[in-house]
């Protein structure tokens, strides 16, 4: 009885120790998944210690990449910005519709220059809206609209400008004598 509570003992021990015992993985910032593949690869012997170990530095400074900087928003500015955006669309065929567009007074009017720059600059990798949507929405409406009925196309320029706003920033073109040759 003596030696199987003894035996009981020491098997709980070495439980004990195994259970706390560290492997030297544990010392970087890995995945599940990568430990266990270098566990793998060491039991096989399939590089050295020191192969093994810049593999887990290299794990490690993947999986510690900095996360990119991403401005503070709302959905509804981000929402805003897009609207904002479609005004462009506007300014490209002012001069087909007989206005000019005040491209200085409608730049100043944007509701948040940071967040359309990050915006513009990398799409919907890390928004949920891309702030040129209705920028290339508004460009293709108009195009169609162009070519289908360019003699109607002031008419139908002017309404829907009024309609998104940005009839303020149109003034109607003043007619000049070309020199004809």
């Amino acid at each position: 009885m003596k030696q199987l509570s003894l035996f009981i003992l020491n098997l709980l021990f070495c439980c004990m120790c195994f259970a706390t015992e560290r492997h030297w993985t544990d010392a970087y910032q890995l995945t599940d998944l990568q430990a266990q593949l270098l566990i793998r690869w060491e039991n096989e012997n399939k590089f050295d210690h020191e192969k093994l170990v810049s593999f887990a530095k290299a794990y490690e400074k993947h999986n510690l990449k900095p996360k990119p900087y991403v401005p503070e928003h709302t959905f509804a500015e981000l929402q805003d910005v897009s609207r904002w955006a479609a005004g462009a669309a506007f300014s490209v065929f002012a001069e087909f519709a007989g206005y000019s567009f005040n491209n200085a007074s409608y730049q100043e009017a944007c509701p948040n220059k940071l967040l359309f720059n990050f915006g513009y600059a990398t799409g919907t990798e890390y928004f949920r809206v891309d702030v040129l949507e209705q920028y290339i929405s508004t460009f293709n409406s108009l195009q169609i609209t162009y070519s289908m009925h360019p003699d109607t196309f002031p008419q139908k320029f002017i309404e829907l400008a009024r309609a998104r706003g940005f009839d303020t920033y149109l003034s109607p073109l003043v007619e000049t004598a070309q020199n004809v040759y």
